[in-house]
């Protein structure tokens, strides 16, 4: 498996229960509704290099630091979350 898409709607997503899958590259979760991650992420999705959250609920950078976990994270989708935008400069400068 190297593409991963959900959809959920309107409700509110909790990126918590997450089974190891070992070949998963990319996950496309935009527009859904996450507001939190595992921050044990790493274990369980070793491979993953692109991960697009666009348009979800993440609000402080606490929230995504459990992305700091994965090991071959290339690139990240953060546009249209209601981050300050000077915010996610300075982030993403110190974690690169």
């Amino acid at each position: 498996m190297r593409l991963l898409l959900l959809a959920c709607g309107k409700r509110s997503i909790v990126l918590t229960r997450i089974t190891r899958i070992n070949r998963l590259g990319t996950m496309l979760i935009d527009n859904n509704r996450i507001t939190r991650i595992n921050p044990n992420i790493g274990e369980f999705l070793p491979k993953l290099h692109m991960l697009v959250l666009t348009n979800s609920r993440i609000v402080n950078l606490v929230e995504i630091d459990p992305l700091t976990s994965l090991p071959k994270l290339q690139y990240l989708s953060l546009l249209d979350n209601t981050l300050q935008r000077s915010r996610i400069t300075s982030f993403m400068l110190f974690t690169s």
